[in-house]
């Protein structure tokens, strides 16, 4: 609900007070000049607001590994601790419709095996593209939490609305379809486990 500022709650104030005068025709039309302000303003949020809503990119299909087998989901239906398959190639017909949104990464995701170079332009404005490698468990203790200021754990994140330029899935770890990746199944599509 839209609130009158305290300037116009003035303005209203002094409307009351003009029209027990003989001011009664300056405070009306003070008052119609008021509500037009401010439905102005308002259908201008609406709009901006609408504008927000159109900017939102549809869902799409990414594979993610449920139920110990990857299977196409949208990405509106990622949940925390999924595991997602990203690469730059389309999705096979198989797991789903094919769009060209399968290099956009849906969510801030971690990257557990293999690595990828992204295109994080669109968040800090440098034009020059990211390498991002899969998180070492030799190297941090289990149960650390990872901290996304830290730039030693900020080449192991990847970040929401960013793009996917290239990525390489390691093939000494993903030999076949079957072979089993950390008891995960190797993704169909050879992309990054994320």
């Amino acid at each position: 609900m839209h609130r009158l500022s305290a300037f116009n709650q003035l303005v209203v104030f002094c409307v009351i007070l003009w029209s027990l005068d003989e001011y009664w025709y300056y405070a009306i039309f003070t008052l119609v000049m008021l509500c037009l302000f401010e439905c102005t303003v308002a259908l201008q949020r609406l709009k901006s607001l609408q504008r927000l809503r159109e900017s939102l990119r549809p869902p799409y299909y990414v594979l993610a590994y449920r139920q110990k087998k990857w299977i196409p989901l949208l990405t509106d239906s990622l949940v925390a601790g999924d595991l997602v398959s990203v690469t730059t190639r389309a999705l096979p017909s198989k797991f789903g419709p094919s769009e060209d949104s399968h290099q956009k990464i849906p969510c801030d995701m971690l990257v557990l095996k293999g690595s990828a170079v992204v295109n994080e332009a669109m968040l800090t404005g440098e034009s020059v593209p990211q390498v991002k490698e899969a998180i070492d468990s030799n190297q941090y203790p289990v149960g650390q939490s990872l901290d996304i200021d830290d730039p030693t754990f900020r080449r192991h994140i990847i970040f929401g609305g960013t793009f996917c330029v290239d990525q390489s899935a390691k093939q000494s770890q993903f030999l076949t379809e079957s072979s089993m990746v950390n008891d995960v199944l190797a993704p169909p599509d050879q992309g990054c486990i994320w």
